[in-house]
């Protein structure tokens, strides 16, 4: 008695076609027995243009990534986003504590801008960012009339006094942060009351500015002292 066996035997090879020009291609399956060769197999496939094209162009930028904690403003966020951008700032801009802490912990930020009038950091955001300024990046602190940040006092060289004060305009010096200018508030506005620690006294709250109103009354603690942080225009 003649017993056969067949064997099948499956083999799989994967063949990349990445460097294959556009057009048609013929897979052939050969075996060559004591010297002999014969085909056992052809398929036929094609090699089609991408529709996906991508191009890109990294460059280092002349700003670092920007991170902007503001109120839940639509109208301050829209006037943000457009004046960031027309700078040509990378920045994301939140509205929370919460987002703020997660977004800094993430990392790939090198400036900060505290713009907040009603968001407290807690302390272990603010000594993270304390620990950030001191490795190099950039803190910019804006719209604070209280001692809600204390632990940033040191770092940003200054020390709050607890008592309120008003002003109806500020004046900038000329610096190495560009020409001095001056600006008028349309009322009489609260600021943070402080005194410099180490900081570089740039400007100075006024109350006798051209074109204030002299009829507007100022805080029941009057006028407020120098200060040595930066101002961020928005509008009224």
């Amino acid at each position: 008695m003649l017993l056969l066996v067949l064997l099948a035997l499956r083999l799989l090879q994967q063949v990349a076609t990445t460097s294959f020009e556009k057009g048609d291609y013929a897979c052939v399956l050969e075996a060559t027995v004591n010297g002999q060769s014969a085909v056992l197999a052809t398929a036929l496939f094609g090699v089609k243009e991408s529709p996906i094209k991508l191009s890109g162009d990294l460059r280092l930028g002349e700003k670092a990534r920007l991170l902007v904690l503001i109120d839940a403003s639509s109208t301050e966020r829209t006037y943000l986003e457009s004046l960031l951008t027309n700078a040509g700032w990378f920045y994301t801009i939140v509205d929370s504590a919460a987002a703020f802490a997660a977004e800094m912990n993430q990392g790939g930020y090198g400036v900060y801008a505290l713009l907040s009038e009603k968001i407290t950091l807690d302390q272990s955001t603010q000594t993270s960012l304390n620990a950030k300024v001191a490795a190099g990046d950039g803190l910019i602190v804006a719209g604070a009339t209280d001692r809600r940040h204390q632990t940033l006092e040191q770092t940003l060289g200054i020390k709050a006094r607890a008592n309120e004060a008003y002003a109806k305009g500020v004046v900038v010096k000329d610096s190495a942060l560009g020409l001095g200018w001056q600006r008028t508030f349309k009322k009489s506005s609260q600021v943070l009351n402080f005194t410099a620690n180490g900081a570089t006294i740039i400007g100075e709250y006024k109350n006798d500015l051209p074109g204030a109103d002299a009829q507007t009354v100022l805080g029941a603690l009057g006028a407020a002292g120098r200060y040595g942080n930066f101002v961020w225009d928005k509008p009224n």
